[in-house]
C-alpha cells in the first residue's frame, strides 16, 4: 500500500517555480501511486486549480497541470473537510487561516497524518496543537522527500 499525502497549496506554487523539491515529491508521488488527500467539499481542489490559473506562464505550471489531472483521477482519496468544533476554536484562537482548516481536517483523517506545508501560517505553536491534538505532523517539502518510512 501506497503512502497518502496532504499537499498544501504552497508546495504547488513551488512546483510552478521549478522548486526541484517540490517538483521532486509530486513526482514522486506519482510515480510511486501513492494518494493525494482531497476534501469531499471540494475545497482543496479549487485552491489547487486557482494556483494553476495563477502561475499560467511560469515554467513549472505545465507539470503542474498534468500532475493535477493524474492526482484528481487516479490518486485522489476523497475525506470529509470538516472540521470538529473543538479544533476550529482553537485554530481560530490561535489566528490559523480557516483557509487551511480543509487540509488540516482531510490530513488528520488520513492513514499517515502527513500535511506538507511551509507557509507562515504553520507556526511553531500551531504545528505543537496539530500534532498533539490532532496527530498531524506537518513536513517540510525537502522532508517529505526524504521520508523512507511506508
Amino acid at each position: 500500500m501506497g503512502k497518502d499525502w496532504t499537499l498544501d497549496t504552497y508546495v504547488l506554487y513551488e512546483v510552478a517555480d521549478v522548486n526541484l523539491a517540490a517538483c521532486t515529491l509530486i513526482l514522486m508521488i506519482l510515480r510511486q501511486r501513492h494518494r493525494v488527500t482531497f476534501d469531499h467539499e471540494g475545497h482543496i481542489q479549487a485552491q489547487y486549480w486557482r494556483c494553476i490559473k495563477k502561475t499560467r506562464g511560469k515554467p513549472g505550471n505545465e507539470l503542474l497541470r498534468k500532475w493535477l489531472g493524474e492526482a484528481v483521477a487516479k490518486l485522489g482519496q476523497r475525506l470529509s473537510g470538516q472540521l470538529e468544533t473543538r479544533h476550529q476554536k482553537a485554530l481560530s484562537n490561535l489566528r490559523f487561516h480557516a483557509d487551511d482548516w480543509p487540509f488540516v481536517a482531510v490530513c488528520s483523517k488520513s492513514a499517515s497524518r502527513r500535511l506538507v506545508a511551509e507557509e507562515s501560517d504553520y507556526t511553531q505553536e500551531i504545528r505543537a496543537y496539530l500534532r498533539s491534538e490532532m496527530a498531524v505532523h506537518v513536513l517540510s517539502i525537502q522532508a517529505a522527500v526524504d521520508t523512507r518510512d511506508p
